[in-house]
């Protein structure tokens, strides 16, 4: 394995992580999108979380089958993009919100580093497109076996934060 796959791998676990924890706290995460105040229509706000949550699974797919394609890594891009957009405009307007990024949060977000993380998770993108190898492609069993360990990990990661928040030790993203 190379850096660049690392890095593949990576922002897939990332995505994934995301998805899998807004999906369990679907209603938290509304709650999330409600209060960036970007809508407030509560069929869009369920639309729209459902959408999210959608596009942020089916990128980490992309990204483990078809990362090849540009158009996988402007979508985990333009999200980010997004993403940081949403936190500017909160630090802005001075409100304290909760992201629920990587699942349910009691405390608010700090959204400096909110920035920096997605900031970074461009980088990860931008170094893992521009400096992948095409001599090491996988086949499809391959990339099967690796969804399936990325899927367990990220179960393991919200596991374990659950346990961390039942201590009242929590790790707030």
């Amino acid at each position: 394995m190379n850096l660049p796959f690392i890095a593949q791998l990576l922002l897939a676990l990332i995505f994934l992580v995301s998805s899998i924890s807004k999906c369990l706290e679907i209603n938290d995460f509304r709650s999330s999108i409600r209060e960036f105040g970007i809508m407030k229509n509560n069929y869009l706000i369920k639309i729209s979380a459902i959408l999210m949550i959608f596009i942020e699974m089916t990128t980490s797919l992309l990204i483990i089958f078809f990362f090849q394609h540009l158009f996988t890594s402007l979508i985990a891009i333009c999200m980010m993009l997004l993403f940081i957009g949403m936190f500017i405009k909160v630090s802005l307007e001075k409100k304290e919100i909760r992201c629920n990024c990587f699942g349910k949060s009691n405390k608010p977000t700090n959204k400096l580093y909110a920035i920096i993380r997605n900031m970074l998770i461009i980088a990860l993108t931008m170094f893992a497109w521009y400096y992948r190898t095409d001599n090491h492609q996988f086949i499809i069993s391959e990339k099967t076996m690796l969804f399936t360990i990325l899927i367990n990990s990220a179960f393991f990661i919200l596991l374990v934060k659950e346990q961390w928040y039942k201590r009242r030790q929590a790790v707030y993203a």
